[in-house]
């Protein structure tokens, strides 16, 4: 999730407005994020929130009046709230029903009288038109990615059996290489079919999908952090054939090795 936090922190310098991502009416806040990423923290919001019905007209535009629009739009507006700022709603649904949304503000609608706003600024349609199709196909790729890591998470403190653990950890340790379950079965001490039964049931999915996850996220990391070529990276992470690799990779993440690559990976700005 820091990562994520980095690529927005980067936006944000770029397009001098705050960022965030947040769910809506469903009776929680974060979305994972920092709480800058979070919650309205700027100068301006912090002194409407300052009050306490400025507060509550805050809460209300953001659990109620958004997402009731968002499902009215199906899709990105423009929103001017209580305190007569705007920013770009970029609304997500499950099914009918708008859940998160990806936010970008605040900045003085065409009719507002800069005098009044001190610090606020305005800017066009177009720019703002703009900044809505990034935060688009950002918001997709931000969700995606944070069900990725929840479905991925094996918690070791749920692991009760300590020849699974130990197997979990040589796993994690030598993922790069050929592992043969029965290898991990024999240094178990356990016959391959009641390893890989007791590992379903003390990790919840197969030693050969764990080990699947670990390469994975292995190459997602190489991918984010260096300048690794794409047969590079497979092969560090132990994978031998590219086309299966693109195809893992794409199930795991939503995209291709290269668009990952290229979407994801840290550059000096960010």
């Amino acid at each position: 999730m820091e990562r994520m936090n980095r690529i927005l922190d980067g936006l944000e310098r770029e397009w001098k407005l705050n960022l965030l991502w947040k769910y809506v009416g469903v009776g929680r806040t974060s979305c994972g994020l920092a709480e800058r990423h979070t919650y309205h923290c700027c100068g301006f919001c912090r002194n409407i929130k300052s009050r306490r019905e400025g507060l509550r007209l805050c809460s209300e535009n953001d659990e109620i009046l958004l997402p009731r629009r968002a499902e009215q739009e199906k899709g990105v507006f423009l929103s001017t709230c209580h305190a007569g700022v705007s920013e770009v709603v970029v609304p997500l649904f499950e099914g009918t029903r708008c859940t998160e949304v990806f936010l970008a503000g605040i900045f003085l609608p065409v009719s507002a009288d800069p005098a009044e706003f001190p610090g606020v600024e305005r800017i066009g349609e177009e720019r703002w038109k703009r900044i809505a199709s990034v935060l688009e196909d950002l918001a997709v790729a931000f969700r995606e990615r944070r069900e990725t890591i929840r479905r991925e998470s094996v918690r070791r403190d749920e692991i009760h059996d300590l020849r699974i653990q130990r197997a979990v950890e040589g796993i994690e340790k030598h993922f790069s290489r050929a592992v043969r379950i029965r290898d991990l079965a024999a240094e178990a001490c356990l016959s391959e079919s009641r390893f890989l039964h007791l590992f379903r049931k003390e990790t919840g999915r197969s030693a050969i999908a764990f080990l699947t996850e670990c390469r994975l996220k292995a190459a997602r990391q190489m991918l984010e952090r260096s300048d690794a070529s794409i047969a590079q990276v497979m092969e560090q992470c132990g994978f031998r054939d590219q086309s299966h690799f693109g195809k893992l990779f794409r199930e795991f993440t939503g995209y291709s090795p290269l668009v990952y690559h290229r979407t994801f990976r840290r550059r000096g700005d960010v």
